[in-house]
């Protein structure tokens, strides 16, 4: 065997572990996406989500306010 051609399977078989990887990601962000976003409008989990996020921020807002001030 060349080491030319050893190279080279070693890259395409890196390449297949990349792509099989990335497709897995792929499914796995789709199939998450789902249970917040049906296509067309957020589900009651992506309302919910959505609420949480916007307290969080608002909490995260006073507090950091709140060490403004206090110092």
């Amino acid at each position: 065997m060349e080491t030319s051609s050893l190279v080279t399977e070693i890259f395409d078989e890196a390449g297949n572990a990349v792509t099989g990887f990335s497709g897995v990601l792929t499914k796995g962000i789709n199939g998450v996406t789902s249970l917040f976003w049906d296509g067309t409008s957020l589900t009651m989990l992506g309302t919910l989500m959505v609420i949480g996020i916007g307290v969080s921020v608002v909490y995260f807002g006073f507090r950091l306010i709140k060490s403004l001030i206090h110092k």
